[in-house]
């Protein structure tokens, strides 16, 4: 079972503080970081749609897909790791709760909350760890699989929209492809 408990971290909360009140256009880049993360979210599901419905994600850009479902999942991992750095009750309890979902995968749930955590309960370990996911670990990420996502858009080529009358062949697509 996880626990919260009250946290000795004063100074995460109150650098927090000192960027929002009084450093330089500290609240305007806090809400332009917090509106940017979220209006990230939104365009990937945007595109992730488009790609589904004109069925781009077909062969030979399967590994498009899968590169940008991965993509997708940790930008949502950024948000998440970012959300507890705030250090304040949402930021934990939004930390806490999706600890205990994860502790609930058969098995290995317990080793992968407990792993989140540095331990069995939130505290200044856990803020350290969620720094180092947010940024350096999940943006090195991302960084490899963005460049790996725009190699192989280069290397297939922009999809069309499918037509009823133009199904795809495997072994002729690619010199179709090079002539239109």
């Amino acid at each position: 079972m996880l626990c919260y408990t009250n946290l000795p971290s004063e100074t995460a909360y109150e650098s927090l503080q000192y960027i929002t009140h009084q450093a330089p256009l500290g609240n305007f880049l806090r809400g332009l970081h917090n509106f940017g993360a979220s209006g990230m979210i939104v365009l990937i599901g945007i595109h992730m749609i488009r790609v589904y419905i004109t069925a781009a994600y077909k062969y030979p850009r399967e590994m498009n897909w899968i590169s940008g479902v991965l993509l997708f999942i940790l930008t949502v991992l950024m948000g998440f790791t970012g959300q507890l750095l705030r250090w304040d009750s949402n930021g934990v309890w939004s930390t806490l709760v999706g600890a205990e979902q994860l502790s609930r995968v058969p098995f290995i749930g317990g080793y992968i909350a407990e792993f989140i955590f540095g331990g069995r309960t939130i505290n200044g370990d856990t803020l350290t760890r969620f720094f180092n996911y947010h940024v350096f670990i999940t943006p090195a990420l991302i960084f490899g699989i963005v460049g790996l996502h725009l190699y192989l858009v280069i290397r297939n080529g922009i999809s069309e929209p499918p037509k009823a009358d133009r199904p795809v062949d495997k072994k002729t697509y690619r010199k179709w492809y090079e002539i239109c």
